[in-house]
């Protein structure tokens, strides 16, 4: 089996994750979300509850091969991917697995934790987007490319509702928007 699997806080999800699931599905057998506590590298970001991020998947990944795993939220040790792909490996014992990566991610990677054994167990694929920092060698890890540009991120998301804007169909869904809008989120 072909799976791939695609991990962050999605606080909040948005169309940008919808991109990804959409191309995983016709590239794979099962795409594997993965929401986490808190990303090692973003301490201080404050995420709205696990139950609030899972319902809001939920109505974004709307598809029988769209399994939303909660590993990294139920784990008491702290969300290294490394963790989490030697999971992957004994849960799905035989499959070839894919990381599903952003290239801000692809940049960082030599600073994740044991990720040499990250990069000899899996497949990488990254989705390029347009960032600032273009000094960085992107082709030091053997990574498949996507390119893609959706430049919209969850933190700017947040901003926006935080400020009382709207936001246009095309970032978030209108179930989405209205479930935030419902629960009082990010404000």
């Amino acid at each position: 089996m072909r799976l791939a699997f695609f991990g962050g806080t999605f606080n909040p999800p948005h169309n940008g994750h919808k991109l990804i699931m959409n191309y995983c599905l016709r590239n794979f057998d099962k795409f594997i979300v993965i929401p986490n506590k808190v990303s090692p590298d973003k301490k201080n970001i404050s995420t709205v509850s696990y139950k609030h991020r899972i319902n809001m998947l939920k109505l974004l990944l709307m598809d029988d091969n769209v399994i939303i795993d909660p590993f990294e939220t139920e784990s008491k040790k702290k969300n290294y991917t490394s963790y989490t792909v030697k999971y992957l490996l004994k849960k799905y014992k035989g499959s070839s697995i894919s990381m599903i990566i952003g290239e801000d991610q692809l940049y960082n990677l030599h600073n994740w934790y044991d990720n040499e054994f990250i990069l000899s167990n899996i497949n990488i694929i990254c989705f390029t987007r347009k960032l600032d920092d273009k000094n960085q060698s992107k082709d030091q890890y053997n990574v498949k490319k996507i390119d893609f540009d959706f430049p919209f991120s969850s933190s700017y998301i947040r901003e926006l509702i935080f400020n009382n804007k709207k936001i246009k169909k095309s970032v978030i869904p209108t179930e989405i928007s209205d479930y935030i809008n419902e629960n009082k989120l990010y404000k």
